[in-house]
């Protein structure tokens, strides 16, 4: 992933085209910071967060060794906000919490929403959206989507469905709305040493 030649792992184009929604060609257009030259560079897809130096130049891949987990403080604030939007009345507060965010980041009125503070269900999404554009390829999206889409007995499943379904070729998207309905196929399966060493171990039913 971190290899200055290798192509194995690069950003999909809906990083920039909807995620961030930038065209970096037009000067005038304002940039998230968030977007091209941090998370992702544009030209060329190549996922830049870890890699990147700068906007432009890489650091060498003997640097990019460091595993790190930490929380930052616009996690802190948008995990406020999510649960802000699910108690009556706080739907202002949440909407807040995200604009703090997204006027630090620069973000562009192309990404702008105005969610109902009264709906818990359109502020959340919205706060969906801002997650994705604030941890690009820190490994929270499906754990954000998953979330969301248990929520009251999987009352979202269609919002998980449509996340995968997208990510997959058009013949294969009928088959992945399928096998999602199965909940067993959100998680991973148990590690073969696990179930070898611990003979109590069931494996994931989905993976059997």
């Amino acid at each position: 992933m971190f290899g200055a030649s290798s192509k194995e792992f690069i950003a999909s184009n809906k990083v920039m085209d909807e995620i961030y929604t930038t065209e970096i060609s037009d000067s005038t257009n304002a940039q998230d910071i968030r977007s091209a030259g941090a998370s992702v560079r544009a030209e060329d897809n190549v996922i830049w967060k870890y890699v990147g130096s700068n906007a432009t130049s890489m650091i060498g891949n003997s640097d990019s060794y460091t595993h790190w987990f930490f929380y930052r403080y616009a996690d802190v604030l948008l995990m406020k906000a999510e649960a802000l939007a699910q108690i009556p009345g706080r739907g202002q507060q949440a909407l807040d919490l995200v604009n703090v965010i997204r006027k630090r980041a620069g973000a562009p009125a192309s990404t702008q929403e105005s969610p109902d503070v009264n709906n818990s269900d359109e502020l959340s999404r919205y706060i969906l959206s801002e997650r994705a554009r604030e941890f690009a390829f820190e490994g929270k999206r499906w754990y954000d989507v998953l979330r969301y889409a248990k929520k009251n007995n999987y009352e979202h499943i269609s919002y998980l469905q449509d996340f995968v379904a997208a990510l997959v070729p058009a013949n294969m998207v009928r088959l992945v709305k399928e096998k999602i309905l199965d909940h067993n196929s959100h998680y991973f399966p148990i590690y073969t040493y696990e179930l070898e060493t611990n003979k109590l171990l069931i494996q994931n039913p989905f993976y059997q």
